[in-house]
């Protein structure tokens, strides 16, 4: 009891019933398929010491393994609007939905608003905003109020999921597995990249897809803010003054 240390689940079984006990009523609470192969049991295990974080096992890679470079595209509803090509970028410090495919959706309860902020690509070069709004997007079996930035743009993709999203959902994306997963009252949803699923269109929604897939991936957009009042030049001294002149600021 002095000295931290840890033992084998097994030893602690053995050497107390309270923690005996309290192992079987998991056990009884927790369902597996019958067809469950001794790989994925493994796995499911390996999730119960893990200490409650999220992970993906090599079960979980797509058929083609680690031989591809795809980057992570899903697909989720905007009440009956279905969207596909719905890009998951950790880079990007916005949500972003391109101007066509906001023209297209079905849902316009929410209007668009202005937007204070300006997006920035990978060389600096700025991405002017449209506005913004806050859509009701279903991924997996929840809904999440999502404010997208609107911007006029060639995307290969419909509309973007920035970390705004990620870390509200607190999901843990792979790109490598194809997957997203996080975890909503109390149960874990996993996320399956459209490269690993087919998906079907009920009669009841309409798709959404994106056409221009060669079209500039905009990923790593950073939010800057929208300062249009120009910044008055403060005069001091006649040099200031000629400055002011030659620029053709204004004064304070």
């Amino acid at each position: 009891m002095q000295t931290p240390s840890k033992i084998s689940i097994l030893s602690l079984l053995i050497n107390s019933d309270a923690h005996k006990e309290a192992l079987m009523k998991v056990l009884e609470q927790a369902f597996v398929e019958h067809e469950v192969i001794v790989g994925q049991f493994e796995g499911i295990v390996g999730n119960i010491t893990a200490c409650n974080s999220l992970s993906f096992s090599e079960e979980e890679l797509p058929a083609e393994g680690k031989n591809h470079n795809l980057v992570l595209h899903i697909s989720v509803n905007c009440k009956t609007d279905a969207l596909s090509n719905v890009l998951v970028d950790t880079g990007s410090s916005l949500n972003v939905m391109a101007k066509a495919t906001y023209d297209q959706l079905s849902y316009k309860d929410s209007p668009l608003r202005r937007s204070k902020v300006i997006g920035k690509d990978f060389d600096g070069s700025r991405k002017n905003v449209l506005g913004e709004v806050d859509l009701p997007i279903t991924i997996g079996p929840h809904v999440f109020q999502i404010t997208f930035q609107v911007m006029d743009i060639q995307a290969s993709y419909n509309c973007l999921l920035g970390r705004p999203w990620i870390h509200e959902a607190g999901a843990v994306t792979s790109t490598l597995h194809q997957k997203l997963k996080f975890v909503k009252n109390g149960k874990l949803v996993t996320v399956n990249g459209e490269g690993a699923l087919l998906v079907s269109h009920l009669s009841a929604f309409s798709f959404i897809g994106a056409d221009n897939i060669e079209g500039t991936p905009f990923q790593g957009l950073i939010m800057e803010e929208d300062n249009t009042k120009k910044r008055e030049a403060s005069i001091s001294s006649l040099r200031d003054a000629r400055k002011v002149i030659q620029t053709g600021g204004s004064a304070n």
